[in-house]
């Protein structure tokens, strides 16, 4: 394996490594909310500078499509998901 492809091997790796860990704390945090916070109020942290209330946002950013049915909401980001990919990775491109 030559220099930049081994560079390019360790970038991705660390690319993927990041993300697994950010999706995973996410899920991890999205679980706790919903197992702890949903059956208890808002809880104060000690020293009262941060509270945690449970807050279930439907959309997507900014609570977009929130007024949609799951299905057209699911629909949407989908499509815009995948046309956005298409342009980043250049497919779809005649060459």
């Amino acid at each position: 394996m030559n220099e930049p492809t081994r560079f390019r091997a360790i970038r991705l790796g660390a690319v993927l490594l990041v993300l697994v860990c950010t999706v995973g704390c996410d899920q991890a945090t999205k679980h706790f909310a919903r197992t702890e916070l949903s059956q208890l109020a808002p809880q104060a942290l000690p020293g009262g500078f941060v509270e945690l209330t449970l807050a279930e946002n439907p959309g997507a950013f900014l609570s977009l499509g929130a007024s949609l049915p799951a299905t057209a909401r699911g629909a949407l980001l989908k499509l815009a998901v995948n046309s956005g990919a298409g342009r980043r990775c250049g497919c779809g491109e005649s060459q």
